[in-house]
């Protein structure tokens, strides 16, 4: 699996799905896309990692996942407990072209696009899961029944589903409260001190010994705990955050590719240019002229 989901922006701006539901174990590699995704969780069993934090599942629950921003989802389905939710993922420019004629719902969707949340993974009310659920189901219909072949005419029904459930999240009060925090936390401290360190750490060359030593316990024990709270390993990771950071720097700079592995912590240029496009799917260079052609 692709640690970051590349997708064409100019013909694949929104993804969507309605109540799709997993019955067979689900494992899924740290990973980050280009778009804003919304993820609202009716029913599943397991956990969600973002922002270095191991977030139990406890449905219904709205997770807020910004550009680029690694999280993983693990969840243990079968068919008596499916894992069922919907996702709404969306490129921020293309939107925002269309929140112009509504100032206070375009400076709200910048704040979720843009900003540092305090909440990103929102316990919902029973009624606001319902109103959220509402607004995905009729989003759905509304692209289900367009007959037209037309690309452009079911984009139109997938805006219009976007600035409905963006008015039902800006009524939320829940939605920037500091939830995050106190939520009740699956024990998973050592864990989370390892993806602190990793972001502190990953643009220098990665030893898992000094990490070890930073926190006082084996490289071997340290390596079993991860994988076991997590499902991945600790290099995945690393590889996740470094492919994260690296595709940053080629959507906003003109910063050479050799130097931009330098700054990973990578010293072979080569291994650098395998390694992304094994996970991308394309090189360095043709990402970022895709990049360039996307927003012209």
């Amino acid at each position: 699996m692709k640690l970051i989901d590349h997708f064409d922006l100019k013909k694949h701006p929104f993804m969507f799905s309605y109540c799709h539901q997993t019955t067979d174990n689900l494992f899924q590699m740290f990973h980050a896309h280009q778009g804003l995704e919304l993820l609202f969780i009716e029913q599943g069993n397991g956990h969600v990692i973002i922002e270095q934090q191991v977030v139990p599942l406890h449905p219904p629950l709205l997770f807020i996942f910004q550009p680029y921003q690694l999280h993983r989802i693990h969840v243990s389905a079968n068919e008596d407990m499916p894992y069922i939710r919907s996702v709404f993922v969306m490129e921020p420019h293309t939107l925002e072209k269309y929140l112009i004629q509504f100032p206070s719902l375009r400076t709200f969707f910048r704040r979720l696009w843009l900003e540092r949340l305090p909440a990103q993974a929102v316990q919902l009310e029973r009624e606001q899961a319902v109103e959220l659920k509402n607004a995905f189901l009729l989003t759905h219909h509304e692209r289900e029944h367009i007959k037209s072949e037309k690309h452009d005419h079911k984009q139109e029904a997938t805006v219009l589903g976007a600035l409905s459930i963006l008015r039902i999240l800006r009524t939320m009060p829940n939605l920037f409260s500091d939830q995050l925090d106190k939520r009740p936390y699956r024990e998973a401290h050592l864990t989370e001190q390892i993806m602190v360190w990793i972001e502190a750490h990953f643009r220098e060359e990665f030893s898992l010994q000094d990490l070890a030593d930073c926190l006082h316990v084996s490289p071997h024990y340290l390596s079993h705990l991860f994988r076991q709270d997590t499902g991945s390993s600790i290099t995945e990771y690393m590889i996740a955050r470094r492919l994260r950071e690296a595709c940053f720097i080629l959507d906003t700079s003109d910063i050479p590719i050799k130097d931009i592995a330098i700054q990973l912590g990578l010293s072979s240029i080569p291994y650098f240019v395998q390694l992304f496009k094994k996970h991308m799917g394309i090189t360095p260079h043709q990402y970022r002229i895709i990049k360039r052609k996307s927003f012209i």
